[in-house]
């Protein structure tokens, strides 16, 4: 004679544990872990006029920041999370004749940078220096943003409603 034994059931937990419904903005406002945020380290004072429209996080770590209208440069920064520090690597004085928009990396430390002075301009990035490699130029208007769109080519956004293609693999690359 044998008898089964029964079966094993899982602890009853109640319904909102069993199935929790996704955060919500009303859950969040009352769970303010979610929503603290605190600033770990303060970049300020890397250019004579206001600061810049768009920061741009580099391949090797380093952030690429555009100058306001003032100064029209571009700078290099290395970030320290440990010692919560940072320091300008690479400072680029009148890079553009107006105010630059956007950055775009392209592969062998090529940078891209776009203005309103109708031009986007092709770098290299040294050690402590950018090179000029080429100029390219936007006869229409302001180039306000650039983009990849694939390995080769990039795209160019201008203020007179123009989205031009580009061919990265041309001579100056």
């Amino acid at each position: 004679y044998t008898t089964t034994p029964p079966a094993l059931k899982p602890p009853s937990l109640p319904i909102e544990q069993q199935h929790p419904e996704p955060p919500t903005l009303s859950t969040a406002l009352t769970n303010r872990k979610l929503l603290t945020l605190k600033t770990e380290i303060e970049i300020n004072n890397i250019y004579t006029g206001y600061f810049s429209f768009s920061p741009f996080l580099l391949s090797d770590g380093r952030i690429a920041t555009p100058s306001g209208e003032d100064d029209k440069s571009i700078a290099i920064l290395s970030i320290n999370y440990e010692l919560k520090s940072w320091k300008k690597d690479i400072y680029k004085e009148n890079a553009h004749n107006s105010c630059i928009r956007s950055f775009l990396e392209l592969s062998n430390n090529r940078l891209l940078s776009c203005s309103n002075d109708h031009t986007i301009k092709i770098w290299s990035i040294l050690v402590n220096n950018l090179l000029e490699v080429k100029t390219l130029t936007e006869p229409n208007g302001d180039v306000y943003k650039i983009i990849t769109l694939s390995r080769n080519r990039f795209a160019s956004a201008s203020y007179n409603n123009t989205i031009r293609i580009w061919n990265s693999k041309e001579p100056y690359n």
